[in-house]
């Protein structure tokens, strides 16, 4: 059979050994482009909804079957109905899709593989192509076109400075140009392609293109050059360009990287090689490069690297990550924490969860106890909007409205005085900010994250973080009460609550002498303090046949610690995580019957060739309770379960 291509960048195309695949599927294209790119099952009711609206729900059913059935008949396609009620792209289907290759690349790194991404995404997403009355599908279509623009225009950023940096001008200067074209308001980028043809002896191309982009500016927005594009020329014209602070250069900023988190794309930085690993987890907005550009955000970053080894990320669906058609949730957090920290490769490390950062911190301590040394929450709150019994956060009515703000103020920089009021008439932040919300989420991406946000809960998990906290709040706190705080460190047990002088919200701006000196004190005491016992997550199994059992459980490849069963004692064995001891212990399960196991999460000692500690007792007794054929959890270890 032909080789199968479909082609998303352009006008949507079906390729069969090279030429096109004349289906008259118009719906049918819009189908497989929806399934190959979002990579995963839908429902069949979700699927016909999306495609046929204008439909009843029996009739837009049908229209799904036949026009697959036409799908699989007429361009050798399997699409796979799983359990009748989903539909997916059969796995081994040989399938080449441009977007995959395009991502693809963008996680090589390397500036010869972001070309070849750049090469790829020639033209925007299904150019030119529409379906009246799906609206669903449409808003998806438009949703991904941005995202992937947006992915491009990371990518030439990162092409244009790894060019520069290995001294290839004239190709820094193409990837530039073409970044620029992609969204022709960019100062930064005109300010960088001034410098760059400057650097190639090309001064007057450098002073046109501060002509063009001082029209551009005043006909589009009507404002003037920022002050720093404007030393820019001053120096490259020969003259006078006042000193001021500026954001770190190029060779301050740590490189950019990506890795994969389930199916997003997930850009982080790592900075600094203390004795600690540090985690930031941002907020509702974040953009790495952006945040490079604050001089009191670097400056403050710089610092905690002196004592830690700092790891940055977006979230998914912010900054330089990839975009998503569906909203963030704090188990996608979960995910991507796990991720980077892989990616970073810390097994262990501390959170600082900074405002919206910190439920999902919080969380990600109580369900990953064995990968979290300290937690560090500031300017927090356990819950994100106010309840019965929770008086300390917005109303939901409070909420959408400051959402709605955010939304009207796009471009701007909307409740700067909430966020900063020490500096709330400073110009150079109101348009850093500007830039970070224009780069760091869409109106509606942000949306979904801010509304993920307010229905976030952690109080239920508080009580079981193990890890050392310290809680960081200004008494005068615009954005979030110091009341949160308060709440906060009350509900954690052991945890220290701290609190500081200020109104700012953001930790980077106004005094932060106090948070720096406590965030340092606090991995110093981490780093001076005996090793905890390990935790990890024990299995406690009564097999018919123990020798069995432990061929089976070193088979699993789940890289489990293997204890030789005492006698008359259960075969026990210690995994790392929580996901690798059930992985498991459901192929002990399935493989022996009439077995009983347990599973504990906690500490755990290794001696002498055998475990002991409190999780080997909790693991026992689960095991003891459990049924014939069962896996019981203990309660430690059902709590930290998604």
């Amino acid at each position: 059979m032909d080789a199968l291509e479909l082609r998303l960048f352009g006008p949507p195309r079906l390729l069969a050994g090279g030429r096109p695949v004349a289906t008259g599927l118009r719906r049918g294209l819009a189908l497989l482009a929806y399934l190959a790119v979002t990579g995963r099952p839908h429902g069949r009711e979700r699927l016909a909804a999306l495609v046929w609206p204008e439909e009843d729900a029996a009739t837009a059913r049908g229209r799904l079957r036949r026009t697959l059935h036409e799908l699989n008949r007429q361009a050798g396609l399997t699409l796979a109905a799983g359990d009748g009620e989903t539909v997916a792209l059969a796995d081994g289907v040989p399938l080449a899709v441009d977007v995959a290759r395009f991502r693809a690349a963008l996680a090589a790194g390397g500036a010869d593989a972001l070309e070849a991404a750049a090469d790829i995404q020639a033209d925007e997403f299904m150019a030119g192509f529409a379906l009246e009355g799906a609206a669903g599908f449409m808003d998806w279509l438009g949703f991904t076109r941005e995202a992937l623009r947006h992915e491009l225009a990371g990518a030439l950023d990162r092409l244009s400075a790894l060019r520069e940096a290995a001294g290839e001008l004239d190709r820094a200067v193409a990837a530039t140009r073409r970044q620029l074209a992609l969204d022709p308001l960019q100062e930064p980028v005109h300010c960088r392609l001034m410098r760059l043809h400057a650097a190639a002896g090309q001064p007057a191309a450098a002073l046109r293109q501060y002509e063009a982009l001082v029209r551009l500016l005043d006909e589009e927005l009507g404002v003037e050059p920022r002050p720093e594009t404007v030393a820019a020329f001053r120096a490259i014209a020969g003259g006078p360009a006042a000193a001021r602070p500026g954001p770190a250069s190029p060779a301050e900023r740590p490189e950019t990287r990506y890795t994969r988190s389930g199916g997003a794309v997930l850009a982080y930085q790592v900075l600094g090689g203390g004795p600690v690993d540090l985690v930031l987890v941002p907020g509702f907005v974040s953009h790495l490069e952006i945040g490079w550009q604050n001089p009191d955000l670097a400056a403050f970053l710089h610092r905690l690297a002196g004592g830690a080894r700092v790891v940055l990320f977006d979230r998914r669906g912010l900054g330089l990550s990839e975009r998503l058609a569906t909203d963030a949730t704090p188990e996608h957090l979960i995910e991507d924490l796990d991720a980077v920290l892989d990616a970073a490769g810390s097994r262990r490390a501390v959170l600082l969860g900074c405002s919206e950062g910190g439920p999902g911190s919080a969380l990600y301590a109580a369900r990953r106890p064995e990968r979290v040394a300290g937690l560090v929450l500031y300017g927090a709150l356990a819950k994100g909007s106010r309840a019965e019994g929770y008086e300390h956060a917005l109303t939901p009515a409070q909420y959408e409205l400051w959402i709605a703000d955010l939304a009207a103020g796009w471009g701007g920089a909307p409740n700067l005085e909430v966020f900063a009021p020490s500096r709330a008439h400073d110009e150079a932040l109101r348009r850093w900010f500007a830039d970070l919300l224009r780069h760091g989420a869409t109106p509606a991406g942000l949306r979904g994250t801010l509304t993920a946000l307010r229905d976030a809960d952690v109080r239920p998990v508080l009580d079981r973080i193990a890890a050392p906290v310290l809680v960081l709040h200004r008494t005068g706190d615009r954005a979030v009460r110091v009341a949160a705080g308060r709440d906060l460190a009350a509900r954690i047990p052991g945890a220290r609550l701290v609190e500081l002088p200020g109104e700012d919200h953001w930790w980077w701006i106004g005094d932060t002498r106090p948070i720096l000196e406590a965030v340092e004190g606090f991995l110093e005491g981490l780093a001076g303090a005996a090793a905890p016992p390990r935790l990890a997550a024990v299995l406690a199994l009564d097999p018919p046949d123990a020798m069995r059992a432990e061929a089976v459980l070193l088979a699993t490849g789940h890289g489990g610690r293997v204890a030789p069963a005492p006698r008359g004692g259960p075969l026990l064995a210690a995994f790392d995580s929580l996901a690798a001891a059930l992985a498991a212990g459901r192929a002990l399960a399935a493989a022996i019957g009439g077995a009983r196991a347990g599973l504990d999460l906690g500490d755990c000692r290794e001696g002498g060739g055998m475990l002991e500690g409190r999780a080997v007792s909790g693991a026992r007794a689960a095991m003891e309770a459990a049924a014939p054929g069962e896996l019981r959890l203990s309660p430690a270890a059902r709590a930290a379960c998604p």
